[in-house]
């Protein structure tokens, strides 16, 4: 999936990159993590920060290495990014009433 579809996918966010990578990447999109994501990372080997870049990575669809070789502003905003999708749950059309 491109970055500019998954731009359109509700729940996804776009991430500038200030300091582009090498690969010409300047800009990536995160979707919202679901329970198999955190699933599929916490079997990577190595720490915590390991296990972050292969969520990070999945999330954007984008190699590892790409986030590895990123300036840590802009892992910054990604880890930020992050942390927003899983700071609270928004009420939709689609989302049942509360009682």
């Amino acid at each position: 999936m491109s970055a500019e579809t998954a731009q359109t996918l509700p729940g996804s966010e776009a991430i500038e990159l200030l300091f582009p990578l090498e690969n010409g990447l300047s800009k990536l999109t995160m979707r919202r993590p679901k329970v198999r994501d955190i699933r599929a990372a916490s079997k990577v080997e190595g720490g915590d920060v390991e296990v972050e870049i292969a969520m990070f990575a999945n999330l954007c669809e984008v190699a590892p290495e790409d986030i590895n070789n990123m300036d840590m502003a802009d892992y910054g905003a990604i880890q930020k990014v992050y942390k927003s999708f899983l700071s609270g749950r928004k009420k939709t059309s689609e989302s049942p009433a509360s009682s």
